[in-house]
């Protein structure tokens, strides 16, 4: 199955924000298989799941808005995409501007690279899909605006999305009980190493594994680990909380809102500017994004990659006093990767320093930052 994942994945598609109005209301999907199958008259096919709302749509409305994605609405569909219409109105969310279509009742999507107004010509059950056929009514265009093309992973039309780079552990094995902060200080990540995998297990008290994970150069992720990357990675045209929300687009629960507002309580300073652009924030703000982020996907092992980053002292105190806050009240591991030497042992019970991808000490925190070696080669005392 493996290898037939890796065929699917091959092919090309653009991808579709597809707008309906049916008997459960308006709704939207993202549809990855979204394609014009002719010219003359202008077609468009759309392939959705049974298991879709937009499925049952369609069927009994005969008509369908396809609004072409463009690289500004990579978090509407991320959105649109994760979560179904029982789970939550899509359509409300601050991610989605919408306007009525002119000749269909449906809602249309601003932003798109393309908006069309299609109703249903022909429908075809294909394997475990059905391809619905419509022919476009009316549309408008963007020539400005371009498309998101999926191939392995989510592309700009040439050029790869950027993402953050996952983190790179230079030295294994080690093994951190459930309910320990691991700290790691010193260089891991490189381009000599930046092929290399990452596995963490994650071990109880009574040595049973609770999480493991191992990195997926593809774009993957593994559920219960998650990184706050260095230099925070934010999506800086996106708002603090639609970056905060998109941290929980792998989650199928009820309490997204619920963990929302835990974030803006824990950082009081990003509620006041929830409906800032993130990359209009100080770098200190920026970082609590990026934790808060990490935490709405509610983690049982956090990696934060740099904490001290480009940030003054006085903030880089306050989130060290967070994290260490709930390590205690959650349990929830940390593994810190940070230059700064004292602050990441400080933090921690166990620490391991590298130099050049190499462990030169490991032990208990405490003994480390007491360790003359230490002192003399890492601290400058």
């Amino acid at each position: 199955m493996a290898d037939l994942r890796e065929a699917w994945r091959a092919f090309t598609t653009t991808v579709a924000l597809i707008t309906t109005d049916g008997p459960k209301g308006p709704n939207v999907m993202a549809a990855e298989w979204t394609f014009n199958v002719s010219y003359e008259p202008f077609l468009i096919a759309v392939h959705v799941g049974p298991e879709n709302a937009t499925f049952d749509a369609i069927e009994a409305t005969r008509e369908f808005g396809v609004n072409l994605v463009s690289e500004e609405q990579v978090a509407a569909m991320a959105f649109a995409g994760h979560f179904s219409k029982s789970d939550t109105d899509k359509l409300s969310s601050m991610f989605f501007d919408t306007y009525p279509a002119k000749t269909i009742k449906v809602p249309m999507i601003k932003g798109a690279l393309l908006n069309a107004e299609c109703r249903l010509v022909q429908q075809v059950v294909m394997g475990d899909h059905t391809a619905f056929v419509g022919e476009v009514i009316e549309f408008t265009w963007d020539p400005s605006k371009q498309p998101i093309v999926l191939h392995r992973g989510a592309h700009r039309l040439g050029d790869r999305l950027l993402r953050g780079p996952g983190i790179v552990v230079a030295a294994t094995p080690m093994r951190a009980r459930s309910g320990q902060t691991i700290t790691v200080a010193g260089e891991l990540t490189g381009p000599d190493r930046s092929a290399k995998p990452l596995e963490v297990s994650v071990i109880d008290s009574g040595g049973r594994e609770v999480a493991r994970g191992s990195s997926v150069m593809s774009g993957g992720y593994f559920e219960g680990i998650v990184q706050v990357p260095e230099g925070r990675k934010l999506f800086a045209g996106l708002t603090t909380e639609q970056n905060l929300i998109l941290g929980a687009f792998s989650r199928k629960d009820k309490e997204v809102g619920k963990d929302l507002a835990s974030v803006m309580e824990l950082f009081p300073e990003i509620d006041r500017r929830r409906n800032q652009l993130a990359g209009s924030l100080s770098g200190g703000e920026q970082q609590m994004v990026a934790i808060g982020r990490a935490l709405m996907s509610k983690p049982s092992l956090l990696l934060v990659d740099e904490l001290s980053l480009g940030l003054a002292p006085i903030v880089v105190d306050r989130l060290a006093a967070v994290l260490q806050r709930l390590h205690a009240e959650t349990g929830m591991a940390v593994f810190i990767v940070e230059q700064d030497v004292h602050l990441a042992l400080s933090m921690a019970r166990m620490g391991y320093v590298l130099e050049a991808g190499h462990i030169r000490a490991h032990g208990e925190a405490k003994r480390l930052l007491e360790s003359d070696e230490v002192r003399k080669a890492y601290l400058g005392v």
